[in-house]
């Protein structure tokens, strides 16, 4: 395998690991979106819901006092308007997803408290108004205890309701806080590892080989001269040819002083014949 392939495949896992890590945080984030819309439309609704109910009864039992109070009947038509319209409401609470089991449970109480609540109303209030009688105080009283509790009911519903709401946002900036450090983390492992691979490769590919070319190279010239001797190619990247193509420069170096070496001897020997033959002729 090339050299530049191998650093290509290092840089390669680096920029992995990188989408990786923009994946992961993606995730994260779609997932805290998520939730963000799930309070936004589930669990504040049901908060501002609850909230709204609060009022509408209170003005129910506004209605029943004023009515008890100065026998006012359309006070009375108005507080049981007031009423349905509550119970409406609740039920209709009761299909949002946002409300847990615990609230849920808290809003059937409600409704079947107002339920058997308006059979008293009727007694001891429509009743008499009706027939222009004087309502009857003391049999009235459990029937404000009822109304009173009911009130209180619904404030606790509103309450826990602020607090899901407030459990929800302090969770949701906790994954936020997480999502950051996780990505945060990821990208640095990511970062480390990928170095360490690169200068890994470098160093046994690139570094390395090199090193121990020019230490095979300098045995060569330091060596006397002696052209016998050869780099051991060990790679087949642009290191090993490198060494291949010296090997090849050696021998066809070694040829050619071969070659000289051969033709100076022959010189010499022709040059003594001539010297010889000279001696004989004077």
């Amino acid at each position: 395998m090339r050299i530049t392939t191998k650093i290509w495949l290092s840089i390669g896992i680096l920029f992995l690991g990188y989408l990786v890590n923009t994946a992961f945080s993606y995730t994260l984030g779609l997932r805290n979106e998520m939730r963000i819309e799930d309070t936004r439309d589930a669990v504040f609704p049901a908060f501002r819901q609850a909230e709204g109910i609060t009022v509408l009864y209170a003005k129910a039992t506004r209605g029943y006092s004023d009515a008890v109070m100065a026998g006012d009947e359309d006070a009375l038509t108005g507080g049981i308007e007031y009423s349905d319209e509550v119970v409406a409401k609740l039920k209709s609470m009761m299909k949002s997803e946002g409300l847990s089991e615990k609230r849920r449970t808290l809003v059937k109480k409600i409704i079947n408290d107002i339920s058997a609540l308006s059979p008293q109303i009727e007694e001891h209030i429509a009743t008499p108004l009706a027939d222009v009688e004087d309502v009857d105080l003391e049999a009235l009283a459990p029937v404000r205890d009822s109304w009173t509790s009911i009130s209180e009911q619904l404030r606790v519903l509103a309450d826990g309701l602020a607090s899901d709401v407030d459990a929800e946002l302090e969770s949701l900036a906790e994954a936020s806080a997480w999502s950051r450090l996780a990505g945060l983390f990821l990208f640095l492992a990511v970062a480390v590892g990928s170095f360490v691979i690169l200068f890994f490769v470098m160093g046994k590919f690139v570094t390395g080989p090199l090193r121990m070319m020019v230490s095979r190279v300098r045995d060569i010239a330091e060596g006397e001269g002696d052209l016998t001797k050869r780099i051991r190619v060990e790679t087949s990247d642009e290191v090993g040819e490198l060494g291949s193509w010296i090997n090849e420069f050696v021998q066809k170096l070694q040829g050619i002083i071969s070659s000289v070496g051969e033709t100076t001897e022959t010189l010499t020997h022709s040059a003594q014949e001539m010297a010889s033959n000279a001696l004989q002729m004077t």
